[in-house]
């Protein structure tokens, strides 16, 4: 079907809004923004301005509030309504409008833009504006979303299925019941294991379930990441390679896992180091293989645009947030935590210790702590076993897991009972 004009179409919503006082009950889901004719965008802003302040909306309100738009213009705006059958249309066409007049807008800006060093990072912030216009956010009643919540409930305790990502762990699936679309911390003081736990997950996710994954490695170069990859799912010690004592069955393991792995839809980058950056990839892989998992080693690497650290990271957090919500899939990151715990006789890792913000414990949620207690007493009775501690869940238990830690092959267990 053929666009209607701008013109028009913006005729239509807005005498629409005058002949029609019920159709103010949708005006959240108009914004000024929408209108490209000036006066189209003041009369707009009239009613708003009326529908806000609980007042009538009419011929006469209308020209007092916007006293420069002729009331002829008015008056012959409400006299082309006939019905309000079509207003539901009309807000989409405006809304498409809109949309293709800034796409067009923004593509004039990358032309004239293009040599600046800022025009990407702009770019995103323009495309997420322009999402918003064609967002259909609103109240919805709780009728319905009581409706949904019950059928939801009801399906999951049918279900043996997780509700979200198996991690490949069944305590912590237990726990978390999978890991869910949301924002995900493994935290973790230095040599406790949280890229080893984050990386098992991706495997597990990437090779055994089948699922997409991208990981961002801030720190570790992807050749180095592929090799640890290797050792965890080849099960081979670290020493037969190093030590060159590796058998012949030991090499039929690793070229079976070296297949296994190049066969499965995971991807690996160690450039990127912004939100935004990473968020082109992640659109781009998700519209080409889909996207089921993200992976970020770690928080405190990647680039703030802030003078101020503190203020940079919390914009950080923000836009992880966003970008889960964008994708539709758990963002897994890694976070460094002060030296707090070590000042205390109990070592053990708390919310508190998080390091730079609070931001970080208010956006993710879920919180993973990695403590291993055989770091810190080389005598205890807990050797080679790992402690998670669920130190958030949003949506669920909090509490304490433990997995086994095999130093020799950089990877974590389950524990056999």
């Amino acid at each position: 079907m053929r666009d209607i004009s701008t013109l028009n179409i913006e005729k239509q919503v807005l005498g629409c809004l005058m002949m029609y006082p019920h159709l103010l009950e949708h005006m959240s889901k108009l914004s000024e923004s929408l209108f490209d004719i000036p006066t189209h965008k003041e009369i707009f802003k009239a009613i708003k301005s009326l529908a806000d302040e609980g007042q009538g909306v009419d011929l006469v309100t209308l020209h007092y509030k916007a006293p420069k738009i002729d009331i002829t213009y008015l008056t012959d705006m409400g006299a082309d309504i006939l019905t309000d059958r079509n207003f539901e249309t009309y807000i989409e066409q405006l809304k498409r409008n809109s949309t293709v007049s800034s796409i067009a807008a923004l593509g004039d800006y990358v032309k004239l833009n293009a040599q600046k060093d800022d025009v990407l990072e702009n770019t995103e912030k323009r495309i997420d504006e322009i999402r918003g216009l064609v967002s259909n956010n609103s109240l919805t009643s709780a009728r319905e979303l009581a409706v949904s919540a019950f059928e939801n409930i009801e399906s999951r305790y049918n279900s043996n299925e997780l509700k979200g990502l198996d991690t490949g762990f069944l305590d912590l699936n237990r726990v978390l019941d999978g890991l869910t679309e949301g924002y995900h911390i493994i935290a973790g003081r230095p040599a406790m294991g949280k890229t080893a736990l984050a990386l098992d997950i991706a495997r597990n996710a990437a090779v055994k379930k089948k699922k997409s994954v991208a990981v961002f490695s801030l720190e570790m170069p992807k050749d180095k990441l592929m090799e640890r990859i290797l050792h965890q799912e080849s099960l081979l010690n670290k020493s037969k390679i190093n030590g060159k004592k590796m058998q012949d069955d030991d090499w039929a393991k690793l070229v079976q896992s070296a297949s296994a792995i190049s066969n499965s839809n995971l991807f690996i980058a160690d450039d990127l180091f912004s939100i935004s950056e990473i968020k082109t990839e992640c659109m781009k892989l998700k519209r080409t293989a889909g996207l089921d998992l993200v992976v970020i080693d770690y928080l405190q690497l990647m680039q703030v645009e802030k003078s101020d650290r503190r203020e940079g990271l919390e914009e950080v957090s923000r836009g992880i947030v966003r970008l889960w919500k964008e994708l539709g899939c758990p963002v897994l990151v890694l976070s460094q935590l002060s030296r707090g715990c070590e000042m205390r006789t109990d070592k053990r890792p708390m919310l508190s210790d998080l390091r730079e913000t609070g931001q970080i414990e208010q956006d993710a949620d879920t919180v993973m702590f990695v403590y291993r207690d055989e770091y810190y007493y080389p005598d205890t009775d807990k050797k080679n076993i790992a402690e998670v501690i669920i130190g958030k869940n949003r949506y669920g238990e909090t509490g304490r897991i433990d997995l086994v830690f095999a130093p020799e092959m950089t990877k974590f267990l389950n524990i056999v009972r």
